[in-house]
């Protein structure tokens, strides 16, 4: 009898190339320390789902539900999460450097230390949000909303913040210097 293996056995360890599941129903799965450098899942439904410790650098997000995911400690670096939905999902200590994050819902989201640098917020919904000691070097926060956000020992330094609606954040010990206003 042969044994078929889940979805989260397949992807544990190993790289498994160019996975395409877009469009795919992947909520509430367990998929920590999963290899998914450069999958495709554009408009996949991935709430609830335990990513964390993940590789998805390079990985196609665009419009992905990721509402309430655990993504501590993943590495999306240079991924694609534009219109994504990612409320109250847990980025704490992600890579989210070089990501393209605009228009994307992070309503409520934990970014705690995450590396944001060089990534692209423009547009994007952060009320609320989590950004204690966040790395937001570079960043292109041109129209974001960061009402209510914290923004506490964060680094904006050099971060373009035309349009970008602070008011009601809470800005303590927050490096401001040389952004662009």
């Amino acid at each position: 009898m042969t044994h078929k293996k889940t979805l989260s056995e397949y992807l544990k360890g190993g790289s498994i190339g160019v996975l395409d599941l877009s469009n795919g129903r992947l909520c509430n799965l367990y998929l920590a320390n999963s290899n998914l450098h450069n999958a495709r899942l554009s408009n996949a439904d991935l709430s609830g789902t335990i990513l964390n410790g993940a590789i998805l650098s390079n990985a196609d997000l665009h419009g992905a539900n990721l509402s309430g995911a655990n993504l501590s400690n993943t590495d999306l670096s240079h991924a694609d999460l534009s219109n994504a939905d990612l409320s109250e999902a847990n980025l704490s200590y992600a890579n989210l450097s070089h990501a393209n994050l605009s228009e994307t819902n992070l309503i409520l989201a934990r970014l705690d230390d995450a590396n944001l640098n060089e990534a692209n917020l423009s547009g994007a919904s952060l009320m609320g949000a989590n950004l204690i000691k966040a790395h937001l070097k570079n960043t292109d926060l041109t129209g974001a909303n960061l009402e209510g956000a914290f923004l506490v020992d964060a680094d904006i330094k050099g971060a373009n913040l035309e349009s970008t609606y602070l008011d009601e954040s809470y800005q303590f010990d927050t490096n401001f210097t040389s952004s662009l206003k």
